[in-house]
């Protein structure tokens, strides 16, 4: 259904790619002059946090005095808008799709080292059983869905932000892309 999803650092648009490029680059003194050297994350158990404390490890930004703080949905959420608001320089732990990403405001750091793992897919999946009990043009439309990590990302964003239902913000996401959702019936 899309490819490209993964872990990654960002930094705000505001913050010029030819001043901080990549994790590697925070440890240069020049730019931790001008960084938060907080960073929030998400819960404990999650696969961003896991990796961002083998980050932080690799990187050796806690020696350098960065600080890694997992916390709740809502502080991470909080802490991201709080600083875009008052245009800091942050790190922000994330992944796509997520409906944060939706419009840009954020810049994905490289990763040099590749700690937190490569790009990765979504994919429809069903039980073979169950696949066969399907007509044949179900399972080929199934099979033609794609959506892309910027559908996701913005079906996301309905949901998270203008509070629509699930199937509320499928329908108007499928609707504002009526000629790609056409293409997937086609005979």
């Amino acid at each position: 259904m899309y490819q490209g999803a993964r872990f990654f650092w960002a930094v705000p648009d505001y913050v010029p790619a030819t001043e901080i490029h990549s994790i590697a680059d925070l440890a240069r003194p020049d730019v931790m002059k001008t960084m938060n050297l907080s960073i929030q994350g998400i819960g404990a158990g999650a696969a961003i946090t896991r990796l961002s404390e083998i980050a932080m490890d690799e990187y050796n930004l806690e020696e350098l005095g960065y600080r890694f703080q997992p916390g709740s949905q809502g502080e991470w959420i909080a802490a991201h808008d709080a600083a875009l608001a008052q245009r800091q320089r942050f790190i922000f732990p994330t992944w796509t799709p997520q409906y944060l990403n939706n419009g840009g405001r954020l810049r994905p750091l490289d990763d040099p080292l590749h700690v937190l793992g490569g790009e990765n897919r979504g994919s429809l999946v069903a039980p073979h059983a169950q696949l066969k009990m399907l007509p044949e043009r179900t399972v080929r439309v199934l099979s033609r869905i794609r959506l892309g990590i910027d559908g996701v990302t913005q079906m996301d964003w309905l949901v998270n932000v203008q509070k629509k239902t699930p199937l509320e913000a499928a329908r108007a996401w499928m609707r504002a892309n009526d000629a790609l959702v056409s293409s997937w019936f086609a005979a």
